[in-house]
């Protein structure tokens, strides 16, 4: 049960008939949790060292027991929320074309779809150790903050996509990664609901426009808050 999360990454069809016949969220979202802690424990000092460096907070500050385990619950009640949220989308989506499938499985495909973004917390955050860029520039600092590296056109084509911008939300959780996501998912609702052809590319496409509002709504945040470190 345990390995599941992982086998959904190379197999995701066998791994959708095993969820089928028990079908467990919580191994997939315990995953998730780890590895998003993990990635923001060992990225926490130089990150607040390229705050500071830009003018925008930053410190240093050590990781104590209690400063850990603040963190781990407010990273838990966030992924959690985040999960629940996506689960109540996708079976809306797959309502809309026709699927019908109970909450648990929309809940069950979303955990584990979301697994190549947690994987991806962790390749951003090694990646970030070894560079550990420095930034006198407030937008660059908070967007590396933000999402530090993706693995798209965001980093192999950066003078395409200024920091901060629509662009650059979209290109940064849309990559590789993103995308991948979203095919676990697809995947995982034509086994749930045993959709056509038709019915999983209208809801592919249900999918893609649901993740073009959050990003959207992410960027309008992310805009405020650059306001207010400007003003």
């Amino acid at each position: 049960m345990l390995a599941t999360p992982w086998q959904i990454l190379v197999s995701p069809t066998n791994t959708c008939q095993q969820l089928i016949a028990t079908p467990q969220w919580w191994p997939a979202f315990m995953t998730q949790w780890i590895l998003v802690l993990l990635s923001s424990l060992v990225v926490r000092s130089p990150m607040l060292e390229l705050l500071e460096s830009a003018g925008v907070g930053g410190g240093r500050d050590r990781l104590t027991p209690s400063l850990v385990i603040s963190l781990a619950l407010l990273l838990f009640f966030w992924l959690i929320i985040c999960n629940l949220l996506a689960a109540a989308l996708l079976k809306l989506a797959a309502a809309l074309v026709g699927g019908r499938v109970g909450y648990r499985l929309c809940l069950v495909a979303v955990t584990h779809g979301f697994m190549p973004i947690a994987l991806g917390y962790v390749l951003s955050a090694i990646t970030f150790l070894i560079i550990q860029p420095l930034s006198v520039n407030p937008i660059e600092a908070v967007t590396l903050s933000i999402k530090p590296y993706s693995f798209g056109l965001a980093t192999l084509a950066p003078h395409l996509f200024p920091p901060a911008t629509f662009a650059w939300f979209l290109a940064s959780y849309l990559d590789v990664l993103g995308l991948w996501a979203l095919v676990l998912i697809v995947t995982a609702s034509l086994r749930f609901l045993g959709l056509s052809k038709t019915q999983a590319i209208w809801l592919a496409g249900e999918l893609m426009l649901l993740s073009f509002a959050v990003i959207t709504g992410w960027w309008q945040i992310t805009q405020r808050w650059l306001l207010s470190i400007g003003g």
